[in-house]
């Protein structure tokens, strides 16, 4: 009995005491609930939020030794902390940061987690000046480095795991930045009126980010280059550097710019670029940066104006050669831009390198002037050395007096050549229909010998300005027919192909030229050099009078000795040039008609 007796007061005594420890235990918990309410309902009173504003301006002062100013500090737990009047001086007593409201929706909680859940961060009216200096290369944020800047122990564990950044959107409201860099020579001002951005995926670690839509409506940026205190990289680092792959999965949806103004200067080599974009509107659908490939669904440009000027220096001339030396070396990438959809509005480009002479005649690449560009593409491919796509709309003005008026084609350009079938192209006194290729080693050798380009034409009730063919080869002013007639028109049909310097024709009918008609076959060649110039042709019809051929050959051209009828009709065989030619025609004229078997030898007759 004695032993029951202890048992049972035992039993007694371990369930008061689990009574008195459960209810300790309730008491502990509910003061410890209560204390996390209280202090979550305290930290949303203003005058609490005021107080630690001011606790977090004075230890701010105390660390950095600079002056520092939050005019509110507002928190919403458990994610909410707003920021208003902030002010953060330089130690050069300048402004570092300034802000009307910064706003973070971040998930508090999340933090001991290691985590950092970034909802939102909005970001109204902030200023920041950063500055780099010499001769120490410091940045004028380094002190607040510094002063946080805490010294690692080299013998304790690494027990800390890389935090977790995630972010949703990004609101930039009145943002100004500058950049004045004395080591590298820059000084940069941007200023942005309004940008937003969402991601779908944020992934610093992987370098991997999703980004459904940037919107930036309003952007003012000038950049200014001058001497920098360190030596430029060389053409082959430029051109190493080119060449590495960029490790960035990035993939975007729409991009929306509107209002973007920038303005780049070089002291140095005297060049300006400027640029006013009136929208442009993108929507992407891969980018694959390792791969260096871009495929977007559509690409729209509107209202926009580039000019890019490079003054008189021996530096330009630098540039130039430089600018050269890194297109080379771009070579060696594969960039790949492919667009479904692709329309130019209202574009106008402008170029002009003063170091070189302006041509008097012809298109002058040096000092490009191009307005009113106007561009509706579909499949559209773009590669280092090949551009294709099929053209719906196309027209612009260029400041040598061609004009574009409309064009439509499936082409392909090079830089060896153009092939533009379906072809109809229309200027005001040039139209060309169905196929037309050109070709030739380089635009360079095209300028020196022109009897190198290539042609294969098919063209059909076509017309051919002689205004606009000098425009694109004004080497040719001074050579017949263009010599007496630079704003003859002419009517083509037939197929052309073969080099300027030896041209076969199957078949070619001209007209318009006053009453000259000429329907011929056979092989030209020594082109564009008229007096070298061999004709071995069969003539269908050659109908023409002496008032057409005075304006279409130069005076002396022809013999004194030949007197060409007021107006004939030639058919039959031809083979030679002016001054050297074996002939057997017949000929109906103003004289009379007749069978022709005649030659030409240095200037001396034969045949009857």
């Amino acid at each position: 009995m004695l032993i029951k007796s202890v048992l049972l007061r035992k039993n007694i005594d371990l369930k008061l005491g689990m009574k008195l420890f459960l209810k300790v235990f309730l008491w502990i918990t509910s003061i410890i609930l209560f204390l996390v309410l209280l202090i979550f309902i305290l930290i949303q009173v203003p005058a609490v939020q005021d107080f630690a504003r001011k606790k977090a301006v004075s230890f701010l002062e105390n660390k950095l030794k600079t002056k520092v100013q939050i005019n509110k500090f507002s928190i919403d737990l458990p994610k909410l902390v707003v920021l208003e009047g902030v002010y953060f001086e330089d130690q050069n007593h300048d402004t570092l940061l300034s802000g009307e409201v910064v706003k973070v929706d971040i998930s508090l909680f999340k933090l001991f987690k290691n985590q950092a859940q970034i909802n939102e961060i909005s970001l109204q009216g902030i200023t920041a000046k950063v500055a780099r200096t010499l001769p120490d290369s410091a940045f004028n944020f380094d002190y607040i480095l510094k002063a946080f800047a805490v010294v690692p122990d080299k013998n304790a564990p690494d027990t800390s795991a890389g935090m977790k950044f995630s972010l949703d959107k990004i609101t930039l409201e009145r943002i100004s930045l500058s950049f004045k860099d004395a080591v590298s020579a820059n000084n940069i001002r941007v200023h942005i009126n309004h940008f937003d951005t969402r991601f779908r995926e944020f992934d610093l670690e992987k370098m991997k980010f999703s980004v459904p839509a940037i919107k930036l409506a309003g952007l003012n940026a000038v950049i200014v280059q001058s001497q920098p205190a360190l030596k430029q990289e060389s053409t082959a680092k430029v051109e190493a550097d080119s060449n590495i792959p960029i490790d960035l999965d990035l993939k975007l949806g729409t991009v929306d710019f509107s209002n973007i103004r920038v303005n780049y200067q070089n002291d140095i080599s005297h060049l300006t670029t400027t640029l006013n974009l009136g929208q442009l509107l993108v929507d992407v659908d891969v980018i694959n940066l390792k791969k260096q490939r871009i495929v977007l669904k559509s690409i729209k440009l509107a209202n926009t104006r580039s000019e890019t000027l490079l003054g008189k220096s021996e530096q330009a001339k630098v540039v130039v050669k430089e600018v050269k030396k890194v297109a080379v070396a771009t070579l060696n990438n594969d960039w790949r831009v492919t667009a479904g959809n692709v329309g130019f509005t209202n574009i106008d480009l402008k170029y002009d390198d003063f170091n070189t002479p302006v041509q008097k005649q012809g298109l002058d690449y040096a000092h490009l002037g191009i307005t009113d560009f106007n561009l509706k593409s579909e499949d559209f491919s773009y590669s280092l050395d090949t551009i294709s796509g099929h053209v719906s709309e196309g027209s612009f003005k260029s400041k040598d007096g061609f004009i574009l008026n409309k064009l439509q084609t499936r082409f392909t350009y090079s830089n060896t050549g153009a092939l533009l079938e379906d072809l109809y192209l229309e200027t005001p006194g040039t139209t060309l229909r169905n196929y037309l290729r050109i070709g030739y080693q380089s635009l360079e050798t095209l300028a020196n010998d022109p009897g190198t380009m290539t042609i294969k034409a098919k063209l059909v009730k076509s017309r051919l300005s002689f205004k606009d063919v000098l425009t694109f080869v004004p080497q040719l002013k001074d050579v017949d027919p263009f010599k007496n007639n630079p704003d003859a028109i002419i009517d083509i049909t037939g197929n052309i192909n073969g080099s300027l310097a030896k041209l076969n024709i199957p078949d070619l009918l001209v007209t318009g030229f006053g009453n000259t008609v000429i329907n011929t076959s056979g092989v030209v060649t020594g082109l564009p050099d008229m007096n070298r110039a061999n004709f071995d042709v069969i003539i269908r019809e050659f109908t023409s009078g002496s008032a057409d051929l005075s304006q279409l050959l130069s005076t002396g051209l022809l013999p004194e000795t030949i007197r060409v009828p007021e107006n004939f009709s030639v058919s039959g065989k031809f083979n030679g040039g002016f001054s050297r030619f074996e002939t057997v025609l017949d000929l109906n004229s103003s004289y009379g008609a007749a069978r022709v078997s005649a030659g030409m030898q240095n200037g001396n007759k034969k045949g009857n």
